[in-house]
């Protein structure tokens, strides 16, 4: 095996080695989110550094302030999500959406929604 193969990450949306992302009380608006996360790359070096993962919620809704950039790509669900001061877009499998560091959104979870996601600083 080279240097390059080691950094390799594979998985799936079965991942078995799910654990818990917990959204902070005060941004749940209704709902019981069971938010989790599957981590395929969670720390990185220098500017390069980036995560990437699965992460998974129940229908609910609440409140997010992107910490990084990030990109994501629905696997499976349908979420509606509104920006402060911007657009609704409605997201279900199959759609990609790109979200700036700092964008104020509300998240309505109408189904089990499941992204693959990287965010970047």
């Amino acid at each position: 095996m080279n240097d390059r193969t080691k950094h390799i990450a594979k998985s799936n949306r079965g991942a078995s080695t799910w654990e818990p992302y917990p959204l902070a009380e005060e941004t749940i608006v209704a709902g019981k989110p069971n938010a989790k996360v599957h981590w395929l790359r969670a720390t990185g070096e220098g500017a390069a550094a980036y995560y990437a993962g699965l992460w998974s919620v129940e229908p609910c809704t609440f409140d997010y302030v992107f910490a990084m950039n990030e990109a994501a790509h629905v696997i499976e669900g349908h979420v509606v999500i509104t920006q402060k001061g911007g657009p609704t877009i409605e997201l279900r499998a199959g759609d990609v959406a790109s979200f700036p560091k700092g964008a104020e959104t509300r998240w309505e979870v109408r189904e089990r929604l499941t992204k693959f996601f990287v965010d970047t600083p």
